[in-house]
C-alpha cells in the first residue's frame, strides 16, 4: 500500500512536467518510394488539416517543414529536397500563410526501420509543424494565458 502511494505521488509530480502544454500542431505527409509526388489522398488530408488550423488559429506564427528519404531510394538526398519543395508548394497553393515559413536547412537520409520500435519508421515523408500565434490554448510567451 505504501509503495502504491509513493508511485502515485511520484507520478502526480512528474506528469505535469512530462505533458507540458505545446501549441505546435504537426502533420506527416507520406510519399511512395522514389517519388516526390503528393498523392491525392495526402493532399486531401493536408487541405483538411489546414482548414482546421484556419478555424482554430486565426493568428499564425510559423510553419516548419522537414523532409526525409530512405537511403535506398534513388537520389535519396535530392528526393528529400524535392519532397520538401512539393509540400511547400502545396501549402502555398492552399493559401495557408504564417508570419514565417521555414523550409528545411538540411534533409535526413536514413535507413527505413532504423529508428527502432515505436518510432517513426516510414522515412519517405515530409513533416509540417505549425506554431500558432498568440493567443492559443497554452500560456503565451508574454506570461499570460489565453
Amino acid at each position: 500500500m505504501v509503495l502504491k502511494s509513493l508511485v502515485a505521488f511520484v507520478l502526480s509530480v512528474m506528469v505535469p512536467a512530462v505533458f507540458a502544454c505545446t501549441p505546435v500542431r504537426n502533420m506527416g505527409i507520406q510519399f511512395q518510394r522514389n517519388s516526390s509526388h503528393i498523392s491525392a489522398s495526402q493532399v486531401f488530408e493536408l487541405a483538411n488539416w489546414i482548414v482546421d488550423l484556419r478555424v482554430k488559429y486565426p493568428n499564425r506564427e510559423a510553419i516548419y517543414i522537414s523532409a526525409s528519404s530512405d537511403i535506398e531510394e534513388r537520389g535519396a538526398e535530392r528526393l528529400a529536397w524535392k519532397r520538401a519543395g512539393a509540400v511547400r508548394q502545396a501549402i502555398d497553393v492552399l493559401q495557408f500563410t504564417a508570419t514565417e515559413i521555414h523550409s528545411p536547412k538540411e534533409v535526413e537520409v536514413v535507413k527505413a526501420g532504423s529508428f527502432g520500435p515505436g518510432r517513426r519508421n516510414d522515412v519517405k515523408r515530409v513533416d509540417v509543424e505549425f506554431l500558432p500565434g498568440c493567443p492559443h490554448e497554452c500560456a503565451c510567451r508574454s506570461g499570460g494565458t489565453s
